[in-house]
């Protein structure tokens, strides 16, 4: 077997991480139904801390509610700056970083 087997909650993340950059938007609720687990499962699992988007609002990157995360139009180039807020390996002491935004 080759690559890497990703665990249950790098799985969540890559999930979560995609809807955002592909949509750049995130509605909880329209998640937790496509993928089968409540809201509030979803956010404990990836230890979600709303104050980590603060900074961003107030830059004008996102607009987020407690159901949902707006990327801008201003944003959408820091959109991977606001995805990595769910990275467990950007938060967790990751030691490969293989690319940085600008």
């Amino acid at each position: 077997m080759r690559g890497y087997t990703l665990n249950e909650e790098e799985q969540l993340a890559r999930e979560v991480i995609t809807t955002l950059m592909c949509n750049e938007r995130l509605n909880w609720e329209e998640l937790a139904k496509h993928i089968g687990i409540p809201v509030v499962d979803i956010k404990q699992r990836l230890t979600y801390d709303e104050s980590r988007l603060e900074d961003m609002a107030k830059d004008g990157i996102i607009t987020y509610s407690p159901n949902e995360i707006k990327v801008t139009h201003t944003g959408a180039l820091y959109v991977r700056n606001v995805a990595a807020v769910f990275d467990p390996l950007m938060h967790n002491g990751g030691a490969q970083n293989f690319s940085k935004p600008v």
